[in-house]
């Protein structure tokens, strides 16, 4: 029996310049229902079946979310929404009802989708009657029910620091939605869940199959060619992406001549600046790390016609400190860093989330 899914996206702002292709992606997902809720006019898109617009400005939207707790929420920025999104399983819960979905969940729109169910038949998603599958704020499904709805209010029983009151009601961004906040929370309560990740303990004579066991592609945004998180033990000169008629590959190079290329879930294109040059009709397109394309001509053979495709991939300085020196800070307790370092941070966080939408 196939289990209904509905995935909650408010986005306000200004798209990624390659959102049809999130949309043609999107619908060879028939079956998976997408609701966004957005500022912007959609009038000039091809709006899939299973794709549902509410316009909403974001005042009212924050209005909305407010008249749901009786404590003030701090909303300052649409990025701040990353905080809410283990809530929208209350925040939405009528919509919910009116699509009879069984799993309620989130997707980002800096996304190139394959095919989903594929991979939630890989992991018996329809036979067993997991609570939660995924571990990132990118994608993640929760079960419909009133323990999984209000799991986001229960981290205080864990920790002071996961109390969603602190964290709806500060401006600072908690990443309340993945691993540092509901996952946290989930392990704690025993939900049974599943992790989208594959073996890492694999030694590297089995390359190939550490390949396979990754569900999805999270492209890290400190890098100017494609590194994708947790292939980074993977030796691999280069990487592109090939989507075909719903079927999303990882193409790799290796120093030693060597191609291989798996199939994948989804693709996240986090923080990267893309050239977008292509005919949406056509079925098939090429994702290298600056730029989309379907000029077949586009295909790569060798690592020196790579290089041009990486060659303008302008990396924000800012992107590498967030996500290369502060991850170490957390693990170097040692090292001592005042408040007003980590008020830096959370706002170049904001920053670049905000040029984005511009």
């Amino acid at each position: 029996m196939k289990k209904k899914i509905c995935l909650f996206i408010p986005y306000f702002g200004k798209l990624p310049n390659y959102f049809p292709l999130w949309l043609k992606s999107v619908a060879y997902n028939r079956n998976i229902n997408f609701f966004i809720v957005t500022d912007i006019n959609m009038g000039k898109y091809n709006i899939p079946d299973n794709v549902f617009i509410k316009n909403q400005s974001f005042d009212d939207f924050k209005n909305t979310i407010q008249k749901l707790f009786n404590f003030e929420i701090c909303l300052d920025s649409p990025y701040k929404l990353v905080d809410f999104k283990p809530a929208y399983g209350y925040i939405f819960q009528n919509e919910i009802q009116k699509f009879g979905a069984d799993y309620w969940g989130y997707c980002d729109v800096d996304i190139i989708f394959g095919n989903i169910e594929k991979y939630l038949n890989k992991i018996s998603f329809y036979e067993i009657d997991y609570e939660k599958v995924g571990q990132h704020g990118h994608f993640m499904v929760y079960k419909n029910t009133d323990r999984m709805k209000m799991l986001f209010s229960q981290g205080k029983k864990v920790d002071s620091a996961l109390d969603y009151k602190k964290v709806f009601s500060q401006k600072y961004i908690f990443h309340f939605d993945e691993t540092a906040g509901i996952d946290i929370i989930s392990h704690h309560f025993n939900i049974y869940e599943k992790s989208l990740y594959g073996n890492l303990e694999l030694s590297s004579e089995k390359r190939d199959k550490i390949l396979e066991s990754f569900y999805f592609s999270d492209v890290l945004p400190y890098y100017s060619n494609f590194i994708s998180e947790k292939n980074e033990i993977i030796d691999s000169s280069w990487q592109y992406f090939e989507w075909e008629k719903g079927c999303l590959k990882q193409k790799y190079c290796f120093e030693n001549g060597e191609y291989f290329e798996r199939e994948s879930m989804y693709a996240h294109l986090q923080k990267r600046s893309m050239e977008y040059n292509l005919n949406i009709n056509e079925d098939l397109f090429l994702i290298f790390p600056n730029q989309i394309t379907n000029d077949k001509r586009s295909i790569i053979d060798t690592k020196k016609n790579y290089e041009k495709f990486t060659e303008h991939s302008i990396i924000d300085w800012r992107v590498k400190v967030i996500y290369r020196l502060v991850p170490s800070i957390f693990l170097n307790k040692k090292q001592k860093f005042n408040k007003g370092f980590f008020r830096m941070i959370d706002k170049w966080d904001k920053e670049i989330d905000l040029e984005s939408r511009k």
